[in-house]
């Protein structure tokens, strides 16, 4: 009953909210326009992406496959690069995924590789920073990129399995 007495009251108030639906409404434009031109700028990179992990993905599954994890040595890949699987751990969708530096002549990245269909598949890889030499000292993870750590906290079902563990997964195919 009181609205009604009023109405002139709230017809002047919901002038005043269409006009600030109005601002909000330009505004969330702007930004939508804004957020579409930004992300075009990031579909080249994941076409860059796509092309390097696709490339080492042929090269990388035989080792990540047979290859203990180690702290220490370079597998030489057909490429020139090389590889060091650094951990594995079991994957939340059931299989299997591993961790991994990748280095060339000119740059060192860290990946995360999955099992699917019986190949590694390169989840994510991004460049890092040199790991140096084995002897000097590092806090543990200084050089793991955050997209690298992103997965392994999204992916791990569990902590990385042992050096006997993984003998073991190799041993059996990875089953």
């Amino acid at each position: 009953v009181q609205m009604v007495r009023n109405a002139k009251i709230h017809e002047r108030k919901g002038l005043n909210y269409r006009r600030g639906g109005w601002g909000l409404a330009v505004a969330a434009s702007v930004l939508a326009v804004a957020g579409l031109l930004l992300s075009s700028g990031q579909n080249d990179q994941s076409g860059e992406y796509m092309a390097l992990t696709a490339r080492h993905d042929a090269l990388l599954s035989p080792v990540l496959e047979r290859t203990l994890s180690s702290g220490e040595g370079w597998i030489v890949l057909a490429d020139g690069s090389s590889i060091r699987p650094l951990l594995s751990f079991p994957s939340v969708e059931g299989g299997w995924c591993r961790e991994y530096i990748l280095t060339d002549a000119n740059s060192e990245w860290r990946g995360v590789a999955c099992r699917a269909a019986g190949q590694w598949v390169t989840a994510v890889l991004a460049a890092g920073e040199s790991s140096g030499a084995i002897d000097q000292y590092r806090p543990a993870g200084a050089t793991t990129a955050d997209q690298v750590t992103a997965i392994i906290d999204s992916r791990s079902a569990d902590i990385a399995v042992s050096r006997e563990r993984e003998a073991e997964l190799i041993a059996r195919g990875w089953q």
